[in-house]
């Protein structure tokens, strides 16, 4: 296959798309929608890749095996080095736990499934986005998963003279309209759905058709404005428009616009105008086609693979965001590793005009790329690599952030089901645990209660929280994307309506419930629904939130660590780490202040974590060097089981007569034994 003529537009396309990725993964809240930039690239590829099958198709050299190995020159070689050189740097730079992870990154790219892998890892205690060097693979892999089916089908296409612009556009449309129907669903899926994604490609692949079916034929595929029969005005107008919402996109989008949706279609809009304006417009010919521009988009594919890692690594290893000279440095230098491997790795394969040496690199790069998947999975299954000197170091951090997890009560087509997490008691009347994962955070407590069966606690229990979902009604602003929190909610308000529920304690990251920008809309309707069960009888009890603060983080504590190890030295955790009481007491806090007034308007109780986890002025968060959290909010599940004492009376005392006053007079229950 030949390619088309070089369209140097389309390369500043391309810096304009990577460009916007760059700088919003480097300056987040000030380039906050340049995350479009990936839309811009979808487009981009359906319209050359498209262009190209349809001028081998038309020429009658179109073979899947030509196709494909171009794919494999094109894609492997920049993939490779930088999956392999995350894999060599994670090995002296990463715990047990975060080496696993990136061995799932690794073989997820290799593989190209990185989309199913986050889609499928969205639990609470995944890593953040912004700790996940390979995070943004998922988009290539969306682009060749498309070009599974779709040169078969455009071939299918041709050889029985099918209208396939007819067929392009209605796949586009059907893609499109499954994308608006998932976005009101499940956020996570709309995103990392190819099927809800494979109509941004199709917008570009639908221009190729049109000016394949127009050009009919001919070697130089002719746009609007390149063949002289459109007026000026009009191509620059439509490159105007193109430019004007690019722009807007950017401007207008964050990380909370509900994205794809029909927001996409600004960005995919956008470009498709650019594109279709032709090279003789004037901001393709005198902007976008600048050498400088030009220059960032030919090296725009290893530059969108290197920048990620180089933004990521830093801030797991100093265990915070980098500063801005930091990630600044990162983005110099990721442009500097982008041309270089540009100009000594992919270029040389490029330029081979030997058939011979192409079906031999061909082979090479995608033995390679298995090579470096099966390291990846071999780094996942052996759970990190524990014998590495550094995972040897960390062992108790990594034993910590794995210290977590519990059952959550099934829940299909609104109804509940509640078999894993009921607990029985001496008696029928139960009480019945709402929340987020900071009430997950409990099971293991409970589980603990109830496992002498001889020595069972007084009431039964169902342990209903969800992750990820506080347990507001309209808590859209503030939950989880994909876990269907509202409809969760009303179904476990209802639940606590029957009449064996006599008491219903709550337990959620409460700084978000009752900040300023969302009580208004949260907080209040939950007040009426817990004074409607008040009303109903039921003692409601707010568990407010354990210490919780960024120093608390095992990923935190391994700063010092992987900086000694590095230089070569032996540091490791050791003794017992404290933090000032006040710093981390919720209750002192407006929020915390907000949620007790709330509470006393409604005759509940608050029962305060800290009166047993901590000591009048500090609180312990390494004990003998073992973290006892899980990261900044959360306890470990072994610690929870051991300490969490002060829940036990909301299922071992008959009455509240042993509910008393603390010293600033807020009811409690009484304190058990401290982890001080």
């Amino acid at each position: 296959m030949q390619d088309l003529k070089w369209r140097p537009d389309i390369d500043g396309l391309r810096a304009v798309a990577v460009l916007s990725v760059v700088l919003f993964h480097a300056f987040p809240r000030q380039v906050a929608g340049g995350y479009i930039g990936v839309d811009i690239f979808f487009v981009i590829s359906g319209f050359l890749i498209s262009s190209i099958i349809f001028r081998s198709l038309n020429r009658k050299n179109f073979t899947f095996y030509d196709f494909y190995s171009r794919r494999v020159r094109r894609i492997f070689p920049a993939l490779i080095l930088v999956l392999a050189s995350c894999y060599a740097f994670g090995w002296h730079t990463l715990l047990a736990n975060e080496y696993e992870e990136l061995g799932e990154g690794i073989a997820g790219g290799a593989g190209f499934v990185s989309n199913f892998v986050l889609w499928s890892g969205t639990g609470y205690f995944d890593s953040a986005a912004e700790l996940k060097p390979l995070l943004h693979l998922w988009s290539l892999s969306i682009e060749e998963q498309f070009y599974i089916f779709w040169p078969l089908l455009l071939w299918l296409a041709w050889k029985f003279k099918a209208n396939s612009l007819l067929i392009t556009s209605l796949i586009a449309l059907a893609s499109f309209l499954l994308n608006l129907q998932t976005i009101q669903q499940d956020g996570v899926a709309a995103f990392y759905s190819p099927l809800t994604r494979f109509w941004e490609i199709l917008i570009g692949a639908s221009l190729a058709c049109y000016t394949f079916q127009k050009g009919a034929g001919r070697d130089v595929l002719p746009l609007v404005g390149s063949d002289g029969k459109k007026e000026a005005y009009v191509v620059n107008v439509l490159s105007i428009l193109g430019a004007f919402l690019l722009a807007l996109s950017v401007l207008l989008l964050d990380k909370d616009s509900a994205f794809p949706g029909y927001w996409a279609l600004l960005p995919v809009a956008g470009t498709a105008l650019i594109i279709f304006a032709g090279h003789e417009a004037w901001i393709n010919k005198y902007i976008l086609s600048h050498k400088l521009v030009v220059w960032i988009g030919l090296i725009s594919y290893p530059l969108y693979l290197w920048h990620w890692p180089l933004l990521v690594f830093p801030h797991i290893i100093v265990g915070e965001e980098p500063d801005w000279p930091t990630r600044a440095a990162a983005v110099v230098v990721s442009v500097l590793l982008a041309w270089l491997t540009y100009r000594f790795v992919e270029i040389p394969l490029r330029t081979s005009n030997r058939s011979g040496g192409l079906k031999l690199y061909t082979k090479a790069l995608s033995a390679s790329m298995v090579i470096v998947g099966c390291l990846g999975l071999s780094a996942f299954y052996s759970e990190g690599f524990p014998s590495r000197e550094l995972a040897i170091k960390t062992a108790a951090i990594s034993a910590a952030h794995k210290d977590h997890g519990s059952p959550e009560p099934g829940f299909k087509d609104g109804l509940l089901d509640l078999n894993e997490v009921n607990f029985v008691g001496e008696k029928t009347d139960a009480v019945l645990f709402l929340g987020d994962s900071l009430m997950a955070n409990y099971f293991s407590r409970v589980e603990y209660l109830y496992s002498n069966a001889s020595d069972s606690p007084i009431f039964s229990a169902t342990f209903a929280p969800r992750s990820g979902c506080r347990p507001v009604p309209d808590g859209k602003g503030i939950n989880s994307e994909g876990r269907r929190c509202d409809e969760y909610y009303a179904a476990v308000i209802k639940l606590a309506e029957a009449p064996k529920y006599k008491r219903i304690a709550l337990s959620a990251s409460w700084e978000s419930v009752f900040s300023d920008g969302t009580y208004s809309s949260t907080g209040k309707g939950l007040m009426e629904d817990l004074l409607r069960l008040s009303e109903m009888g039921k003692d409601i009890f707010l568990i407010s939130m354990a210490p919780f603060s960024p120093k608390l983080s095992p990923e935190r504590l391994a700063k010092n660590i992987r900086l000694s190890h590095l230089s070569g030295g032996n540091a490791t955790l050791e003794g017992d780490y404290k933090i000032n009481r006040n710093e981390v007491d919720f209750l002192k806090q407006p929020a915390g202040i907000l949620m007790r007034q709330m509470a006393d308007s409604i005759g509940a109780t608050v029962i305060n974590p800290l009166d047993t986890l901590c000591s009048e002025l500090t609180c312990r968060y390494v004990k003998d060097g073992e973290p006892l959290y899980v990261d900044a909010y959360h306890l470990r599940s072994s610690v929870s089981r051991t300490s969490a004492t002060y829940i036990d009376g909301l299922l071992t005392t008959r009455d509240l007569v042993n509910l008393v006053k603390t010293e600033d007079g807020n009811r409690a229950l009484i304190k058990s034994v401290s982890i001080e």
